[in-house]
């Protein structure tokens, strides 16, 4: 909700005003309107050039006049305008230096949630100085003024009269003006660093090379994602940082107080299950019965609705007898997972009597137990799911392999996958797994067998109890005592994460036994995905792995998975913004947001001090995961799980996404 000016200039005391516009002003809120006060708010930007530590009314303009003619003010602050960023790469590592970015993404249709995505909004901030942080407020804060988001630098930059007018009545010489607009028309312009100074860098493979790709967490985008946190939009989480002001404009704003994503794989803690057997309540999970769906769906039999039209009726009937079928499934998934029992028939009437006996135990459902219009519905049902556990089983026309890695542990996992997201594991990190692991069975097999999809299968994923300082790496003198300091680095929880992988490998036709020796294939499996260590034990052995051309034995190795655990699928789902990605998670428990790239803000060129022989900067891109539960996969079959559980690596010369298949 866009704020005006003048609402807070009728405020009539003067700390209760200092206070609400200095926090009206922060990156967290929406931009002030200021149409028709440009006069006062001139005062008010340049009285922000003040440090907070000193007791300043905002509208004094007497204040704001010795700011602009103070040198160690105004004038630095222009000085320090080289340091304008778009991109930020002092976050969260204070340590890098001389690595300024102004740069937008090459492509603007990214298949993704990035910078380019972010409309009216300031796109500029300031990291260098700790010390000058304040002094820059002045022309990098964001307003509106006439319907459009802007800044201070700018308006100078585009030689707008009114506000040039305003500073020339505080003080502003005019034979200087001129000057000005060339230091910050050169500060805002493009300008992306020599060299690479102390940052991360990952290595893709990029068409028949591998090139070095260094994330930058985006100022725009994070100034959109703090206001949408702000209004509950999201679910969140805040992160501390230990030395805002050295970490720039954005986080001093903040208060060193930042607002990210935080959302989790659908994975529940669930006890080993004991000995099926039919007699024990535990097999069968009751607590779907309690869902709105389904008791709507009983609802549908039992009591009449009025319907327009018969076809209205009958499609409303279809969709409630699904939607029994689907929770019905769920109830005794361990039951059509392991049966044995050869009369079918005696296993379907104690079924349809338990269910009943089950419906009449809560109060939410007591009134369908044992309903005449009931009693053939839902043990019809119950015969269905019961004799059509499985789907049939695909044929693959081209040659291809599975690789199933069962039960992989990895520790120290990275709790944030990106600048802007907690909890949910990195898709575009699968990548990199798959990448190495073809690396090294290239090593050897040559050619012979290629991997280019992967599929993700979440048991549990927690976070560390402890959390990891880094290493000393300076020593200060305090009171005469020197002491071991630390990097203020944001020390940031990581996460064990159990999972399995499926891997799709293409084969050469002239291959026939590759199949012969599994030892390549194991050996070439990487021990790190996702920042954490693979814990492989002893080694890989017959029970952690199925190495296979056959679909139906990879669709038998699947369906034992546990159902607490859940897999990640991509989704046809592709929101253009925040604003529509908050939409559809609200809608959708199962959609969760998710690292799925990177989005270039150059073509890869040689830089010093890449690891590659060519690097870029980049910035993350969100997209939407599908959280699919492991029963709907087994119930779905094995067609379905191959044409939608695996992600496959898209390159171009301008992004790295991971995308559907």
């Amino acid at each position: 909700m866009l704020i005006e000016l003048s609402s807070l200039l009728s405020i009539n005391n003067k700390n209760e005003r200092n206070r609400e516009i200095r926090e009206r002003l922060r990156p967290s809120n929406e931009p002030l309107s200021v149409d028709g006060y440009e006069q006062q708010f001139c005062v008010i930007l340049l009285n922000l050039g003040y440090s907070t530590s000193r007791t300043v009314d905002l509208l004094d303009s007497t204040l704001a006049s010795n700011f602009i003619k103070d040198e160690e003010l105004f004038s630095k602050a222009v000085s320090e305008s080289k340091f304008f960023h778009t991109h930020n790469a002092k976050f969260p590592d204070i340590r890098i230096k001389d690595q300024v970015i102004r740069a937008s993404v090459i492509e603007r249709n990214v298949q993704g949630i990035c910078s380019s995505s972010v409309i009216n909004c300031v796109s500029f901030g300031y990291a260098n100085n700790g010390n000058c942080v304040s002094k820059v407020l002045p022309l990098i804060t964001e307003f509106v003024w006439k319907k459009k988001v802007t800044f201070l630098a700018e308006l100078i930059c585009q030689n707008e009269p009114l506000w040039l007018n305003n500073l020339i009545k505080l003080g502003l010489p005019e034979e200087s003006l001129e000057e000005l607009k060339h230091h910050l028309n050169k500060s805002l312009s493009p300008t992306m660093p020599e060299k690479v100074c102390k940052t991360i860098q990952l290595r893709f493979k990029h068409k028949n090379e591998f090139i070095a790709v260094t994330p930058v967490i985006s100022h725009a985008l994070s100034s959109q994602l703090q206001k949408l946190c702000c209004s509950n939009a999201f679910k969140c989480r805040t992160i501390s940082h230990p030395r805002m002001t050295n970490a720039g404009s954005f986080m001093t704003r903040l208060g060193g107080r930042f607002k990210v994503l935080s959302y989790y794989p659908n994975t529940r803690n669930v006890k080993s299950s004991e000995p099926i057997n039919l007699a024990n309540d535990s097999v069968l999970y009751f607590k779907y019965f309690q869902s709105t769906k389904f008791i709507n769906a009983l609802r549908e039999f039992v009591f009449t609705r009025p319907y327009s039209t018969l076809r209205l009726k009958r499609l409303a009937r279809i969709s409630a007898i699904m939607c029994i079928r689907r929770l019905l499934h769920l109830w005794i998934f361990k039951f059509i997972r392991d049966k044995k029992s050869d009369d079918i028939n005696q296993f379907i009437s104690e079924l349809s009597n338990l269910l009943h006996s089950q419906l009449s135990q809560s109060q939410k459902t007591e009134v369908f137990a044992y309903h005449p219009k009931l009693l053939k519905v839902l043990k019809s049902q119950i015969q269905y799911v019961v004799k059509h556990p499985e789907k049939p089983i695909a044929k693959d026309a081209s040659p291809v392999i599975y690789l199933h890695l069962k039960g992989l542990v990895a520790e120290g996992v990275n709790t944030m996958s990106n600048q802007y997201l907690w909890g949910m594991p990195s898709i575009i990190a699968l990548a990199g797994f798959t990448q190495e692991f073809e690396m090294n069975l290239n090593e050897c097999l040559g050619q012979e067998a290629q991997p280019y999809e992967v599929a993700l299968f979440v048991h549990s994923y927690e976070l560390a109890s402890e959390t990891s300082l880094p290493e000393f790496d300076r020593i200060v003198k305090v009171n005469g005592k020197y002491t071991p300091q630390r990097p203020a680095l944001i020390d940031l929880s990581k996460s064990t994460m159990k999972f399995d992988l499926v891997i799709k490998l293409k084969v050469v036709k002239d291959s026939p036994h590759i199949l012969d020796n599994n030892e390549p294939f194991l050996n070439a499996v990487p021990d790190r995905i996702m920042g954490g260590e693979i814990d492989f034990g002893e080694g890989i052995t017959d029970k952690n792995y199925i190495l296979t051309a056959d679909s139906e034995k990879l669709y038998k190795s699947i369906e034992t998975l546990p159902h607490a655990g859940c897999w990640l699928y991509p989704t046809t789902l592709k929101p253009k913004n925040l604003d529509e990605m908050s939409v559809l998670l609200k809608d959708n428990f199962s959609l969760k947001p998710a690292h799925i790239g990177y989005a270039f803000l150059e073509k890869p060129k040689s830089r010093k001090g890449a690891i590659c022989s060519k690097h870029c900067f980049a910035e993350s891109v969100l997209g939407l995961i599908r959280c699919v539960n492991q029963v709907d996969v087994c119930y779905e079959g094995i067609e379905s799980f191959l044409s939608d559980a695996f992600w496959s690596f898209e390159v171009s010369d301008t992004s790295l996404i991971m995308n559907n298949t």
